[in-house]
């Protein structure tokens, strides 16, 4: 949605200006064994560890709340990093409310999942999750690269999807205005 112009930036409703770069996101199971690793002993109550980053993961920690699966607590999280661009200041707008430049991340407080998401060069994710019983939460890392996240950086560039190859062989799907 992001890449075509199609997602709201929250509580305005506005719709957030399209990639020309966006690449999709494909499964990465090497990055799924090191956020399964990134997840050993944080539940151990004795000696808790917190799942390290590496400057490349998402980490989201909930109680249970009526989470029932997996499925339905990694639904609830997404939907929680798609929220974060409600308090996204990286976009500066005209008068006439178009977008002026590109988007630049600049590690604002509570932006650094959703920018993990939307990172426009980012190719793979994996993910995992644990479910705590002694203290009845979920934890769940998931991790990306190429590692986005700069500082300074542009998330994605602004304008038409699909205008700006970013260096792949393939066609961008128009459907979606991802490229491969």
């Amino acid at each position: 949605m992001l890449a075509r112009g199609m997602q709201t930036n929250g509580k305005q409703f506005d719709l957030l200006p399209a990639a020309t770069n966006m690449t999709q996101l494909a499964w990465s199971c090497q990055l799924e064994l090191e956020a399964i690793k990134a997840l050993e002993n944080v539940c151990n109550t004795a000696n808790p560890s917190r799942p390290n980053s590496g400057g490349k993961a998402s980490i989201y920690v909930d109680k249970f709340q009526g989470v029932v699966s997996a499925e339905i607590f990694f639904a609830q999280n997404l939907r929680e990093i798609l929220s974060k661009v409600d308090t996204f200041v990286g976009f500066q707008f005209t008068r006439s409310g178009s977008v002026k430049i590109n988007p630049i991340y600049r590690a604002e407080k509570g932006i650094k999942d959703y920018a993990n998401v939307a990172w426009a060069a980012t190719k793979n994710v994996g993910c995992s999750i644990v479910k705590c019983t002694t203290d009845d939460r979920y934890v769940s890392v998931c991790r990306y690269t190429p590692s986005g996240n700069i500082v300074g950086e542009s998330i994605y560039k602004i304008g038409p999807y699909c205008s700006s190859n970013p260096g792949t062989t393939q066609s961008c799907d128009k459907n979606t205005g991802l490229w491969p």
